[in-house]
């Protein structure tokens, strides 16, 4: 069994940011004319945990706590195009949007001769 790495005492921050995207386009040609969908994607999430490392010793171990917070966006855009081979070009578009927080999440963890962690 293995303990634990002890952490540098004091304030700490980690953060992890993730980002991506797609996007597609497809041709169809119909009797009436020809068909062009498009769709773009992208999804934008931040997760950061501030945290505290005490220098005194509880329990035997080096207690360390910190919060997680998350935050995150998503955006998706479908567009069609209808080119008609007997009139004018008709056009659609629609998009959803959202940006939300989601749950906190508390970290505790205690290294050195004793170690435990709580999630």
């Amino acid at each position: 069994m293995q303990a634990a790495i002890a952490s540098a005492p004091g304030f700490s921050v980690d953060m992890t940011y993730y980002s991506s995207g797609a996007s597609f386009k497809r041709w169809d040609s119909t009797p009436d004319g020809r068909i062009e969908q498009s769709n773009f994607i992208s999804a934008n999430y931040l997760m950061l945990t501030p945290s505290y490392a005490f220098e005194n010793r509880v329990l035997g171990a080096q207690l360390e706590v910190g919060l997680t917070v998350l935050a995150g966006s998503y955006a998706s855009t479908m567009s069609t195009f209808l080119f008609s081979a007997c009139g004018p070009p008709d056009f659609d578009t629609a998009t959803d949007a959202m940006t939300a927080f989601g749950d906190l999440f508390h970290k505790s963890r205690g290294s050195g001769t004793r170690t435990f962690t709580t999630t």
